[in-house]
């Protein structure tokens, strides 16, 4: 359950833009996220640009892996489990 700790507007992501952000985020680079995920790293690259896209759709700066990371923190996205490198 995604608990936001903010009252501020939220893009609608889908469940994998939430997975491959947060494996990026997590891992040292995007290839490193393509091969955690099976996947084609320019797939990483789309899925995290439809994700900053979304964030700038509702007037959010994500334009860092810093800014990713506490927009995600901010709208519940992140586990207790969750350990970026």
């Amino acid at each position: 359950m995604n608990i936001p700790l903010s009252n501020t507007r939220q893009p609608r992501l889908t469940p994998r833009e939430i997975e491959v952000t947060l494996t990026w985020i997590a891992s040292g680079s995007k290839a490193i996220a393509a091969r955690r995920l099976h996947l084609a790293e320019p797939t990483v690259r789309a899925h995290i640009a439809n994700v900053r896209e979304k964030y700038s759709a509702v007037e959010r700066s994500a334009h860092t892996k810093s800014d990713l990371l506490l927009c995600f923190l901010e709208d519940g996205h992140l586990h207790s489990g969750f350990r970026a490198n």
